[in-house]
């Protein structure tokens, strides 16, 4: 692969010229005349990082995409992959994603089978799979070393046995393959670029790998988060993923994006199973003040049926910033002494009362006592009655006492201020 013309430091003679000097800027990548559009590449490893800057480049160029992925632990490679080939359909180019282990010469052999028939052929391979094992030669162990040579030089050579007697039967395969560097080095160029805002001072020779050691190569920007959501949830929301909605949430609420939040409040009426992820995410971006009134129309509507999920969502509230409104205190009472529901939801309405609730509410937490269910519940209620009148509940607390163990910890921790 030779570039276009000559580099500012070389001379015809083949040596540095005299007058030549030693360091100069690094060339600009330049984009070849040759058009992607209606060809397909594969890049190996493109879910995340550098691979997937990769296939969006292509992508951005009209240029068809595979890539092949595999699962690693706590990487959440698959919900990656699903937003990677989201984002390349968005670009109005076809493409298709699977998983496949470079280092098995009969996965590669199938995948590049289904390339093929899902987009017609391969024009261009970028084996950008590889994984390393940095540290001192005799502290590698021998799997290690197995894994380095089988994914970075067997995978390569996978791939490139799989393709390229399709590629060299092409016209100009010669153009083809050295048509890829520009696009690999403009990749490059903005992936460091960004990653040095980032880091806010990283050597323009750093290569990826020694800057991904500082900056993790998973964290989704933003806009290719919110374009997933967009087409996997709020235009498909009959299509429902779990794992993927999680995902996003999760990302979302890391990056402090309020845009799913209205869309998670909508959850708690048709998905009351995903009532806490909603709730996580809401605290993740500190939205309480815009989802509260939003929550507190759910509870006391007539589509709050779930004890478990009053349950998460008064949980929720305890732990917020926010004092309970009239009428969300009016329904924990409700809740705290209707013997009908079970115990762990009035224990969390109970925690309302304790800590929001009126004189008359902490009397009729003292009359409750008598009708605990057991000595653990007797004990909330104590614990309940700390913000009593402290004679009266030192009273109260010295018989309450001799009820059991569990009733004489609760006031024993009570007194001593650790609860």
């Amino acid at each position: 692969m030779s570039p276009s013309g000559p580099y500012p430091w070389s001379s015809s003679g083949g040596g540095r010229a005299a007058s030549a000097p030693a360091v100069q800027e690094r060339p600009q990548p330049q984009r070849t005349p040759e058009s992607f559009k209606g060809r397909v590449v594969i890049v190996t490893g493109g879910a995340t990082g550098l691979g997937r800057a990769v296939a969006l480049e292509f992508a951005q160029s009209g240029c068809g995409v595979a890539f092949n992925y595999v699962e690693m632990p706590g990487r959440e490679v698959g919900p990656q992959a699903v937003m990677t080939e989201a984002a390349i359909k968005a670009c109005g180019v076809p493409c298709y994603s699977a998983l496949c282990d470079v280092r098995e010469m009969e996965l590669v052999e199938h995948f590049v089978g289904e390339v093929r028939s899902h987009l017609g052929g391969v024009h261009y391979l970028v084996n950008n799979a590889g994984v390393t094992h940095d540290g001192a030669l005799w502290r590698l162990t021998p799997e290690a070393w197995s894994e380095v040579i089988d994914t970075n030089l067997t995978g390569t050579f996978n791939y490139a046995r799989a393709v390229m007697p399709e590629m060299l039967r092409r016209d100009a395969a010669q153009t083809k393959i050295a048509g890829i560097a520009p696009v690999i080095e403009a990749v490059q160029e903005r992936y460091r670029k960004e990653l040095a805002e980032i880091l806010g001072n990283v050597s323009p020779y750093a290569t990826i790998s020694e800057i991904e050691i500082r900056v993790n190569p998973e964290d989704a920007p933003t806009d290719v988060l919110l374009e997933v959501f967009q087409s996997y949830f709020v235009d498909q929301p009959h299509q429902f993923s779990v794992s993927l909605y999680h995902y996003i949430l999760h990302r979302l609420g890391a990056q402090k994006d309020a845009s799913a939040l209205n869309y998670c409040i909508e959850q708690l009426y048709i998905r009351p199973q995903e009532t806490q992820q909603g709730l996580d995410y809401i605290s993740a971006i500190d939205g309480y003040c815009a989802a509260y009134p939003l929550i507190e129309r759910f509870l006391i509507s007539e589509d709050s049926i779930y004890d478990y999920q009053k349950y998460q969502i008064f949980r929720w509230l305890n732990s917020s910033p926010i004092a309970p409104s009239t009428g969300l205190l009016t329904l924990a009472r409700q809740l705290t002494f209707d013997m009908a529901r079970p115990g762990y939801l009035r224990a969390v309405c109970r925690r309302v009362l304790q800590d929001y609730g009126t004189i008359a509410d902490i009397d009729r937490l003292e009359q409750s006592y008598g009708d605990g269910r057991n000595d653990f519940e007797r004990a909330q209620i104590l614990v309940s009655l700390k913000g009593m009148e402290p004679g009266r509940r030192n009273g109260f607390y010295g018989r309450a006492a001799e009820d059991g163990l569990l009733c004489s910890r609760a006031v024993r921790l009570v007194r001593q201020g650790r609860l």
